[in-house]
C-alpha cells in the first residue's frame, strides 16, 4: 500500500457496517480508477466479528487506507467523521454496496474544473441479483430500475462541505436527502453527474 508524505487529490469516504465481502469488492474495483491520485477512510461501525481492518485488503494497492472504528454511527456521522480525517482537498463519497465505473473520480473531477460547480452528485441506479424475493419487492417499491441522484458517488472540494454543515449525526436514514435540499438553500451550484 502507498504510504506517501504528500497528501492525495482526493479522500475517499466509505461508510461501512458488516459487509465486509462487498467492500473488499469495493476496494478492489477502486484500484482500476482512472484518476488513483486518493486515500480511502472507511468508518466501520461493525460488530466486534465483523470489524475490518486493513490485512483484509491486497497489500499491492498504490493507494493507502486507514479504518476509523465507531460503535454503532449512523451513516451521516461516519461521513463527517471521514471528511474531518481527510488529508486531501477533495473529497468523494461512495458505499460499500457501491460499484463505481472506472472513470468515476476523473470524470466528476473535471466536471468541477470545467462547469465552476461546486459540488458534482452521484448518479446511481440499485441492481437486484441475488436478491430474494422480498428484497426484489421492496427495490421494486422504492428505487425500481430508474437512475436517481445520490450522495454516493459525490465529490466536493472538502471546504465546500464544511461549509454546508455537513450530514446530521442524529438520524439513521434521510440525512442524504436532507444534505442535498439545504445545498439548494445554501445556493451552492451543484451538477449531477453525468453517468451511473
Amino acid at each position: 500500500m502507498k504510504t506517501a508524505s504528500d497528501s492525495p487529490l482526493i479522500s475517499i469516504i466509505i461508510p461501512h457496517k458488516d459487509d465486509a465481502v462487498f467492500l473488499k469488492n469495493l476496494v478492489n474495483e477502486l484500484a482500476h480508477q482512472t484518476l488513483n491520485d486518493f486515500e480511502i477512510i472507511i468508518i466501520d461501525s461493525s460488530h466486534d466479528e465483523m470489524k475490518v481492518s486493513k490485512n483484509m485488503f491486497r497489500d499491492d494497492l498504490n493507494f493507502s487506507i486507514k479504518v476509523i472504528h465507531t460503535n454503532n454511527t449512523f451513516p451521516g456521522k461516519a461521513r463527517n467523521i471521514g471528511v474531518i480525517e481527510a488529508s486531501a482537498e477533495y473529497i468523494a463519497f461512495i458505499d460499500s454496496k457501491s460499484i463505481p465505473v472506472s472513470n468515476w473520480l476523473q470524470q466528476n473531477y473535471d466536471l468541477l474544473n470545467l462547469s465552476n460547480s461546486k459540488i458534482v452528485l452521484g448518479l446511481f441506479r440499485a441492481h437486484a441479483s441475488d436478491l430474494n424475493f422480498f428484497q426484489k419487492i421492496l427495490k421494486a417499491s422504492s428505487y425500481g430500475n430508474s437512475q436517481h441522484v445520490s450522495v454516493p458517488g459525490s465529490m466536493m472540494p472538502k471546504d465546500v462541505f464544511l461549509s454546508s454543515g455537513g450530514f446530521n449525526e442524529e438520524v439513521g436514514a434521510g440525512e442524504d436527502i436532507e444534505w442535498i435540499e439545504r445545498l439548494n438553500i445554501l445556493n451552492l451550484k451543484v451538477i449531477i453527474a453525468n453517468q451511473i
